[in-house]
């Protein structure tokens, strides 16, 4: 199994959606990590599960 993205802390205490993994961006910093989370689900759902078509 691999992984579709990586959500970590960078520097200054701020949270990054890493989604190279799946071909994506790099997403944030945001403050929380959960609005990361968000942004990560919300990338890989339109990116992932709906391709345009």
């Amino acid at each position: 199994m691999t992984r579709a993205s990586h959500v970590e802390p960078a520097d200054g205490g701020v949270w990054t959606a890493d989604l190279s993994p799946s071909g994506g961006p790099v997403l944030g910093p945001f403050p929380l990590r959960s609005e990361a989370l968000t942004a990560e689900a919300d990338w890989l759902i339109r990116k992932l599960l709906n391709p345009p078509g």
